[in-house]
């Protein structure tokens, strides 16, 4: 006479087995929850340095020169009671509530400067042109509208970004 055996343990343990394989592949394709910490925190970092560079841009605009310093180029733009009509000035946000971003600003001379910033990550996608946390958001000029933020960071750890904040050359048509 045969008996029959009772399979219910046997396949709660392979339905848990697969459940842990699926969570544990899961975090390997897409990375864990520190992983998206840390996208998130990188993203917003570059919209600090693009903010800074933004800023510097209407600094420019409105004196004629780089700023000394990023407190420099928030006294000169809130300082005027009209924006310039310069398209990199465009989205500057007068609301924005200042306090010391965390990015380190060095004038390199007249018209260019230095950001630098520290990422959690390497990206090996330059910056996306796509928003990193909004990839259906597509920019056109780099991200932020920021064509000198489209460059790839090899590595974590500190990485710095120059800002040409005289408008392109108008080239002949």
């Amino acid at each position: 006479m045969t008996s029959k055996r009772d399979l219910g343990p046997i396949l709660a343990i392979a339905g848990a087995a697969i459940a842990v394989i699926a969570v544990v592949a899961g975090f390997i394709v897409i990375g864990g929850p520190g992983d998206a910490r840390d996208k998130r925190i990188d993203h917003h970092r570059l919209s600090v340095v693009a903010e800074v560079a933004r800023t510097a841009i209407c600094a420019y605009a409105i004196a004629g020169e780089a700023p000394a310093t990023i407190a420099d180029a928030y006294e000169i733009t809130y300082g005027t009671t009209v924006l310039p009509d310069d398209d990199r000035c465009r989205g500057f946000s007068r609301d924005f509530s200042w306090s010391a971003p965390a990015a380190e600003y060095r004038k390199l001379d007249a018209s260019r400067v230095e950001i630098c910033q520290t990422f959690l990550r390497a990206d090996s996608a330059p910056a996306q042109i796509n928003d990193p946390l909004y990839p259906d958001v597509y920019y056109p000029e780099g991200p932020f509208g920021m064509r000198e933020l489209a460059v790839a960071r090899a590595s974590a750890g500190r990485h710095c970004y120059e800002i040409k904040l005289a408008p392109p050359s108008a080239t002949p048509g």
